[in-house]
């Protein structure tokens, strides 16, 4: 038996107060398993990135938890994992809702994430930092906008339909087409001062989100 404080590890951070009571810690694992259509990034954001519950958000999923709680303690025959999982997983359901919700209040308030993960990274450019430290990763852009890299990827993906590496992406290649305008620069030099190790990997990344290899961009734009 487990503390429904340690399955609740996620939910721990909706910003209400949860009971401490008992509750199979294999209903837990089950939840996490086998619910399909069910995404649970938020176990892993970082606490200053609680979801923030209205009174009526609330009660909804107080409510959900403490039928899961009665089945599990009250009701135990052969339908009993069944209604729990089903339980679990609207339970999930709403924590997403709830989530997408506080997205774009947050977004509302604090201005477009796209657009501060856009001057985070033409700073990290401007200073050179790409050439000495490599290219800028999800980690490090979430280090820099101060949450952790899986609230960074799901926001923006909530905002842009993007996540936060395919951001970073389209912004490396903008900078290539730019630099790559140059006919005295090489595709290495180019792929090197964006921070790729391998040249290689640079090119393959270009020709499949361009539609052409980096030489090719380059010739196609010779004055």
């Amino acid at each position: 038996m487990a503390n429904i404080g340690r399955f609740f590890a996620g939910f721990g951070r909706f910003g209400c107060a949860h009971q401490s009571t008992s509750f199979g810690e294999e209903y837990s694992l089950l939840a996490l398993s086998t619910i399909p259509g069910v995404d649970h990034n938020y176990f892993t954001y970082s606490v200053n990135e609680a979801l923030h519950l209205s009174p009526k958000e609330e009660a909804t999923l107080l409510s959900l938890y403490q039928t899961i709680e009665s089945e599990y303690n009250n009701n135990q025959d052969e339908l009993s994992r069944e209604i729990i999982l089903g339980l679990l997983d609207t339970l999930l359901k709403y924590a997403n809702r709830f989530y997408k919700r506080q997205f774009i209040h947050r977004a509302q308030i604090q201005g477009q994430l796209s657009q501060r993960l856009h001057q985070v990274l033409i700073n990290y450019f401007a200073t050179g930092a790409a050439y000495q430290s490599g290219m800028p990763t999800v980690e490090w852009a979430a280090n820099a906008l101060s949450m952790s890299p899986r609230y960074l990827s799901d926001a923006l993906k909530t905002e842009t339909h993007k996540t936060a590496i395919e951001h970073i992406h389209w912004f490396l290649l903008d900078e290539a087409k730019n630099l790559l305008l140059d006919p005295q620069k090489t595709v290495a030099e180019v792929a090197y001062q964006l921070g790729f190790e391998y040249p290689q990997y640079f090119s393959r990344l270009f020709k499949r989100k361009v539609g052409m290899s980096p030489s090719d961009f380059q010739k196609s734009n010779a004055p």
